[in-house]
Formats: C-alpha cells, sequence, structure tokens
C-alpha cells in the first residue's frame, strides 16, 4: 500500500529589499491545508504543495501541485 510520508505547502513572498522568499510549512491532514491555504490572505501566497512518500512496491514517489497567480489592476 502506498504511504505518505511528508507533505508541505511552499508559500512564496516577494520582498523588495530581499527579492523572492520561499517558506516551506509542513501539514498533516487535508484539513491543515485548507487552513493554511485560507489564512494567507495577499502575502504570502501559496506556490505548490509537495507530498512525499512510496508506493506499493517501497519506490520513493513526489506529487507536486503547482499554483499561479494573477494579479488584476481595475484600470
Amino acid at each position: 500500500m502506498s504511504r505518505v510520508n511528508e507533505s508541505y505547502v511552499v508559500m512564496r513572498q516577494w520582498e523588495e529589499n530581499a527579492g523572492l522568499h520561499e517558506t516551506p510549512t509542513p501539514f498533516a491532514s487535508l484539513d491543515e491545508l485548507f487552513d493554511l491555504c485560507l489564512k494567507t490572505g495577499e502575502h504570502p501566497l501559496v506556490d505548490r504543495v509537495v507530498i512525499r512518500g512510496v508506493d506499493d512496491k517501497g519506490n520513493d514517489q513526489m506529487l507536486v501541485l503547482s499554483f499561479q497567480s494573477i494579479t488584476r489592476q481595475n484600470g
């Protein structure tokens, strides 16, 4: 049977003086992931969700769900 060993969401934030900064934040359940994504507001932004584990044959596997941000300006 497949098994998850590690899961985290990567947040990205642009800081004018420091440039692009990524912060991985672990989560243990879908409820935690949902909560993390809803609490971000505008900054930092959710960039990707990473899930690492092993398949039913014991091989290491990684699933990456990535997101794209869009900025809309009126004018």
